[in-house]
């Protein structure tokens, strides 16, 4: 590929200083109608900046002169000049985080802690086309390195000579400390369709560049698959520089070092800065180095104020369609009713019609949904309900939403009504939990072809780990915008319980904060039926389908925090819902009494009913002291699916049957769980099947209600 020179006297750069040059560098050309360029740089700036004898003016001209739109530095903030990210950011005219040492001309609409002065965090912004973009910055440990080690620089480290010790000090020094976290935490985040870059100088060079090519040409001294690239290329990252030049020894790309001339037999050419991305909606388009001379560099900025040269590479991102609407989902079906939810842009006038699927059109009814009166979060859209009344029993009724008078298939939907309740009814329970965007969604399309009556979801329907609702409904209106997520919203009726992640921070508990906040969100995100009582606030509910009753208990709101003794003062539900639960299962009359929470009973050694053995045995004895029958157990949380008799069983007095169905889009089973009812038989029938997302049928399994009883009954 051709290069690009443009170069820069001090003079020039004297002569440009003025209110121009703190103005944001604006497009010189047209960008393409319904695109975005942006230019992504990763800069270590050497200490302050300052330390080659050049003013902060002319850091700003390296990032000017790299038409970069977003620029990760390193080395900016040093005690010397603690203010230097606030002052490069002024002279830019540009945002900027001191925490990431993150400075772009684009809105900063979220911060991302980092871990440490290595993995520094990141931001979000919101780029012209509409679209948003997350950008980590990190500076690895320069040492030991394993390139001076390799070639017997004293200054490197201890002396090394093959591939295995390298890869070894590589992972010691970068890839277990830093790298491993850094990959989880963008592996955590709630839309990983989203673009994300990953930049800075992480002090390694790259597998792509240490090949069998390179040290037989005597460039390097051995092959190396160093681990940190490798890793990043595993987790999905393209390194940009190379995928534009990926000819290594054509273009090697050296950032490291400037100062020092090739032959320097005290350093080592070599390319350790980065700018790697991934996401859907990014095209790469050039990748080009900014330095001190045409020979190394593509775009010359003289004199060069760095130890490092600068890498910027340059995407089109491709404009998003309209972002602000979710659904239809529906929630509470009843045999008389259902609940209809959507979300839209504040003040739209959402409508929608409805009829008996085997009724003619002409009967078809209409209704207008309503605004949430007080709307727990904040911005630009509204979160709109509205129920469906008389409606006939075991009815399959077709309706299309419209919004401002505008229908949309993917608007369109259909549900079957339940049984009346308490009678003898077969129908199919659909289990799932922990719902991620970025990764294949494919089982949502095989649990909607098993049929499902409805669906419960128990918990991490996103990961926000936050109790701000304002946060939590981004991530909620970004999940259901997944097309085959949204297929099964708005075909199954679902109920929801949290668990941790879409209630607070990560195993959090009663003692979180803004914790009434999270349950006001909650409350309007759902098409729950009413939850809580009048005296306990929380997330849980009751409902009936047939003769088959669902308890669905919070296992959050009112829990002991995990770390507290497991005595008789620790609880799981708190005194009151348990009492709640206690009794709705003592006055039931159906077949099965269906419990659900976001927590296991046994398989989470750190956040479950396991490490709460009182309130464990507590339920547990009441089943048996009260001679309660037919009680199944649904739980989620540990990416995986399955389900079991528990070992305590003899304290029920038959088989506590478990049913745990977790990671339908956030595990390597993605598995979920469905049970077939079928309360007609003479012995009614469980039947419980695990389904993987390659979609063999894991376990297939049948609970007769015979077997889930006291002695005494049977």
């Amino acid at each position: 590929m051709k290069k690009t020179i443009r170069t820069m006297s001090a003079m020039g750069m004297l002569l440009a200083v003025g209110l121009a040059f703190v103005t944001p560098l604006q497009a010189q050309t047209e960008e393409p109608r319904e695109e975005s360029i942006v230019r992504v740089m990763s800069y270590n700036v050497y200490h302050g900046a300052r330390r080659r004898g050049q003013p902060l003016l002319q850091t700003a001209r390296v990032i000017q002169e790299g038409r970069a739109d977003i620029v990760g530095l390193q080395e900016i903030q040093v005690r010397k000049y603690p203010k230097n990210t606030e002052e490069l950011a002024q002279l830019l005219g540009w945002n900027h985080d001191v925490d990431s040492e993150i400075v772009t001309r684009y809105e900063i609409i979220e911060r991302i802690k980092g871990d440490n002065s290595r993995n520094k965090g990141g931001i979000k912004v919101k780029l012209p086309s509409g679209q948003e973009a997350y950008i980590f910055n990190v500076h690895l440990p320069s040492g030991p390195y394993q390139p001076y080690q390799l070639l017997g620089i004293t200054r490197g480290g201890e002396k090394i000579t093959t591939e295995a010790e390298a890869i070894e000090w590589a992972r010691k020094a970068r890839y277990q400390p830093h790298v491993v976290r850094l990959l989880r935490k963008i592996r955590f985040l709630y839309d990983q369709k989203t673009p994300v870059f990953v930049v800075g100088d992480f002090n390694e060079p790259s597998h792509l560049d240490w090949t069998e090519a390179a040290a037989q040409s005597g460039r390097h001294p051995i092959k190396v698959a160093y681990p940190t690239s490798k890793a990043m290329t595993k987790a999905g990252f393209v390194d940009t520089y190379r995928t534009i030049y990926p000819d290594e020894m054509k273009n090697p790309g050296y950032t490291w070092s400037p100062m020092y001339k090739p032959d320097d037999p005290t350093t080592h050419y070599d390319r350790i800065d980065f700018v790697y991305f991934k996401g859907k909606g990014v095209e790469l388009t050039d990748a080009k180095i900014v330095g001190e001379n045409k020979e190394n560099a593509d775009i010359v900025v003289s004199p060069y104020p760095s130890d490092h040269r600068a890498v910027v590479a340059t995407f089109s991102l491709a404009k998003q369609a309209d972002k602000g609407i979710a659904g239809p989902l529906m929630g509470d079906v009843k045999p008389d009713g259902m609940t209809l939810w959507m979300y839209a842009p504040a003040k739209s006038r959402c409508t929608f019609n409805y009829h008996a699927e085997e009724s003619s059109l002409v009967d078809k009814k209409t209704g207008t949904f309503t605004a949430e009166p007080n709307p727990a979060a904040k911005g630009s859209g509204q979160v709109f309900k509205s129920p469906l009344t008389g409606l006939l029993p075991d009815t399959r009724y077709r309706y299309q939403v419209s919004v401002d008078g505008k229908p949309d298939p993917a608007w369109k939907g259909s549900f079957k009504t339940a049984p009346v309740e308490g009678k003898p009814s077969a129908f199919r329970l659909a289990i799932t939990s922990c719902m991620r965007s970025g990764g294949p969604q494919d089982s949502w399309n095989l649990l909607l072809a098993e049929k499902p009556d409805l669906h419960i979801t128990v918990g991490d329907t996103q990961y926000s780990d936050t109790t701000d609702p304002t946060v939590q409904l981004k991530h909620h209106v970004a999940y259901r915008q997944e097309k085959e997520f949204a297929n099964v919203l708005r075909h199954v009726p679902v109920y929801a319980i949290w668990d941790d992640h879409d209630y607070g921070p990560n195993n959090s508990d009663g003692t979180a904060k803004g914790k009434e906040f999270s349950l006001a969100g909650w409350k309007q995100f759902w098409a729950n039926p009413e939850l809580g009582t009048v005296d306990t606030p929380g997330a849980f509910f009751k409902f009936s389908y047939g003769d088959v009753d669902f308890f669905v208990v919070d296992g959050r709101y009112h829990r002991s925090p995990n770390e507290v003794p497991d005595d008789e003062k620790k609880r799981m539900l708190g005194d009151a819902q348990f009492e709640w639960l206690l009794n709705g299962l003592k006055n039931s009359k159906a077949r099965f009494k269906i419990i659900a929470s976001g927590s296991t009973l046994h398989h989470s050694k750190v956040d479950g009913w396991r490490i709460y053995t009182f309130s464990r045995h507590s339920l547990f004895d009441a089943i048996k002291e009260n001679q309660i029958s037919g009680v199944m157990y649904l739980s989620g949380d540990m990416h995986q699916s399955l389900v079991w008799e528990h070992h305590e069983s003899d304290r029920v007095g038959y088989p506590m049957v478990e049913v745990m169905s977790s990671g339908i889009a956030n595990s390597g089973q993605k598995g979920f769980a469905t049970i077939d009812f079928d309360t007609t038989r003479d012995d009614p029938t469980a039947r419980v099947r695990i389904i993987f997302g390659d979609g063999k049928v894991h376990t297939d399994k049948t609970w007769k209600l015979s077997q889930l009883g006291h002695k005494k009954e049977l």
